[in-house]
């Protein structure tokens, strides 16, 4: 299981939203650790609890912007968000409650949907932001 590593083309210069990615690849990183360390069940759980969390927190900042500066892909934008949380609860979830073992291809969809939505998504939302800022 490899580490998600932060990088430049990830960067959609809104230090904020940045911001909120970097702490969720932090986080996942964490998890991975906790995992490849083979520790204990509760801890590798509020990791994912905090990965959740995370995301959730710049998922909710990301709209609050795409409403405010108009971005017209806003509630299909919000319509992925919600899909990767509902996802990543059901990971959780059954990690916890199951027994069962988070399989590396359940972090590496994780990981390659987070690229995606960095590199594509919030790319597409950006210039939105920024004419929108800078006319105010």
């Amino acid at each position: 299981m490899k580490k998600f590593e932060w990088q430049d083309e990830f960067n959609i210069d809104i230090d904020e939203i940045d911001k909120y990615y970097k702490e969720i690849i932090k986080n996942l990183n964490k998890t991975i650790d906790l995992i490849l360390a083979n520790e204990e069940r509760k801890k590798i759980t509020t990791s994912l609890m905090n990965v959740l969390e995370r995301m959730r927190t710049s998922f909710k900042t990301e709209e609050k912007y795409m409403i405010r500066y108009k971005y017209p892909e806003h509630e299909e934008h919000a319509k992925k968000h919600k899909r990767i949380v509902k996802r990543m609860v059901y990971v959780r979830k059954l990690f916890s409650d199951e027994e069962k073992k988070i399989e590396d291809t359940s972090l590496d969809y994780f990981k390659d949907w987070l690229t995606k939505h960095m590199t594509d998504d919030n790319r597409k939302f950006a210039p939105y932001y920024r004419l929108y800022k800078n006319l105010k």
